[in-house]
């Protein structure tokens, strides 16, 4: 059985950007926290991860709610999670995140891999990286598996 069509078909892919607040940039250490606690939610069934690049300034996330869990619920406790640790491991004790996040809906393969490759196309167009596979932070790195690995 195709999941992902399935998946698609119903609306639910969701493609999310969580920007942080202005003048806030987040450090390779921070960065580093904020993808053990993606891939954490990720193996705790929080939901299915299609794909992903976490910048210094904003997150971009491709995933599918899992368990009936809503997608503000998810984003909220993300940002809770990682604001915490970062507070405990950090010492950051000031709001991070804007409040709002965007999302999108997918509603076919093509438009996934559109976004997909745009995701991964930003650190080197943001001047980053100057190669889409040298960047770790995001599912284009060769060592970062996804959900798509298994269900495609």
């Amino acid at each position: 059985m195709d999941y992902l069509f399935s998946y698609l078909r119903a609306g639910e892919v969701f493609y999310i950007i969580i920007s942080v607040k202005e003048g806030i940039w987040f450090g390779e250490d921070a960065l580093d926290i904020i993808l053990d606690i993606l891939y954490d939610m990720n193996e705790k069934g929080y939901f299915l991860l299609f794909g992903f690049s976490l910048l210094p300034y904003e997150l971009h996330i491709i995933l599918h709610p899992e368990h009936k869990r809503k997608i503000d619920s998810i984003v909220r406790s993300f940002k809770r999670r990682v604001t915490r640790t970062l507070k405990v491991f950090k010492g950051i004790s000031f709001p991070v995140w804007e409040r709002d996040f965007k999302k999108k809906v997918i509603i076919s393969r093509d438009e996934l891999l559109t976004i997909l490759s745009h995701i991964h196309r930003l650190p080197l167009e943001k001047g980053i990286i100057d190669s889409v596979d040298r960047y770790r932070y995001s599912s284009s790195y060769p060592g970062n598996v996804t959900d798509l690995d298994t269900i495609w």
